[in-house]
């Protein structure tokens, strides 16, 4: 079936490009304009991606939050995408923007979880000032923690 992707913000930047402006952009990938153009044109890829989780993650995570992901994931892909592999950008940036969204939801995940299991052993341990102070040790470091898979997200796209 056809997706109806006139919903989404990104749609009215959608270009298609001739083959041989595309041929041209990849040719000259370095330049910015050349850059624009390569996004502009695979928008509705990353839309698609985009539509694919829109019904598997649960209310964490906003629908316009996974666009933006995949909308990031294809400039980024984009940028480190090498011309001289023979393959297309198509084949190169729909792993990379699907590979963003989990990544994005886990990490999600894993926050609430751990955002869950700190409440909970303040309502459990509420009672001394020992346990006080075991609580905000264990948050230090499920904050810590949280912040480590933050900069492991951001690294892989």
């Amino acid at each position: 079936g056809v997706i109806d992707m006139s919903y989404s913000y990104y749609y009215k930047y959608h270009k298609e490009l001739t083959p041989e402006e595309y041929q041209y952009c990849i040719e000259n990938i370095d330049k910015e304009e050349c850059k624009l153009e390569l996004f502009c044109s695979h928008i509705k890829l990353a839309i698609k991606i985009a539509n694919k989780f829109r019904n598997k993650t649960n209310m964490m995570i906003s629908y316009e939050d996974i666009e933006s992901i995949a909308m990031y994931a294809l400039w980024h892909a984009i940028e480190l995408f090498d011309p001289s592999k023979e393959y297309k950008i198509t084949s190169y940036a729909y792993p990379a923007i699907s590979r963003a969204i989990l990544s994005y939801y886990y990490t999600s995940f894993f926050k609430f979880i751990f955002l869950f299991f700190i409440k909970s052993l303040i309502l459990f341990c509420s009672s001394t000032s020992s346990s006080i102070f075991f609580i905000m040790s264990i948050s230090s470091c499920v904050g810590s923690t949280v912040g480590t898979v933050f900069k492991k997200f951001t690294n892989l796209i």
